[in-house]
């Protein structure tokens, strides 16, 4: 779950089983799954904060990104690369290449997917009871 820093705290102590990042944080260079994002210019939550305007006295929104990753990111990068390599060499077929980068991003296991919209699910509806008692403070 990405978040930006200043809930960082609150959302940790909400949220149970979920691995929690901060996507503005510049300790995440080396270090995890959220390395990166703090490189980013034009990262949603800006343009979130733009269009739900929070009314005077009450907290700012939280706005938070799930996210589920397939593979290590090296094998993603060689995944990559593969495709590269054959879009570029191989002409005849790119088809057979482009499957390098589908399977990179888009596991076709029926486990897998029920475990994603399982653990998709239980965040939601945590992040919802925290957004509500949010709500009435």
């Amino acid at each position: 779950l990405l978040i930006d820093s200043a809930n960082r705290k609150e959302v940790a102590d909400s949220l149970h089983g979920a691995d929690i990042q901060c996507c503005d944080d510049v300790g995440n260079a080396n270090s995890n799954q959220a390395a990166g994002y703090e490189l980013t210019r034009g990262f949603l939550t800006q343009y979130y904060e733009t269009i739900f305007k929070t009314p005077a006295g009450r907290r700012s929104a939280l706005i938070a990104t799930q996210e589920f990753g397939t593979l290590n990111p090296v094998l993603v990068a060689r995944s990559l690369i593969i495709e590269n390599r054959g879009w570029h060499f191989d002409i005849a077929r790119r088809q057979h290449w482009s499957t390098y980068t589908r399977d990179a991003f888009y596991v076709r296991e029926p486990a897998w997917k029920a475990s994603v919209l399982e653990r998709g699910r239980s965040i939601f509806h945590q992040l919802l009871q925290l957004t509500a008692k949010r709500a009435n403070e």
